[in-house]
């Protein structure tokens, strides 16, 4: 009371004052720390999605290549059968050739 007459705060306000204060700038020392938490969360998370789509990227383009290389294999084997195909022609071929005559401009016209 004689501080209240005096016009001075008592001291139990002084001292709730000061509390007051302090928590109060712990709890903005909590939100800065939250928000920096949060804002990591979130940078990982965007790294986490970066690695799934290039982790997709490289499964798909490994399945193009296997792909790719199966339909690389088939061609070679069609040309592999084809050459062999069109080499047997020509040995063939070049076997049953009969030897036809060439007419000249000075021979007579065969008939």
């Amino acid at each position: 009371e004689e501080n209240m007459a005096s016009g001075g705060p008592p001291e139990a306000l002084h001292e709730l004052d000061a509390k007051l204060t302090s928590t109060l700038g712990k709890v903005h020392e909590a939100s800065l720390k939250h928000a920096m938490l949060l804002s990591e969360i979130q940078r990982l998370q965007a790294a986490a999605a970066a690695a799934a789509a290039e982790r997709d990227a490289t499964r798909l383009r490994d399945e193009y290549l296997n792909r790719a290389a199966t339909k690389i294999q088939q061609l070679n084997e069609s040309l592999d059968q084809a050459i062999e195909s069109l080499s047997s022609a020509t040995t063939s071929a070049n076997t049953t050739t009969t030897t036809v005559p060439i007419q000249t401009a000075s021979s007579p016209p065969l008939s």
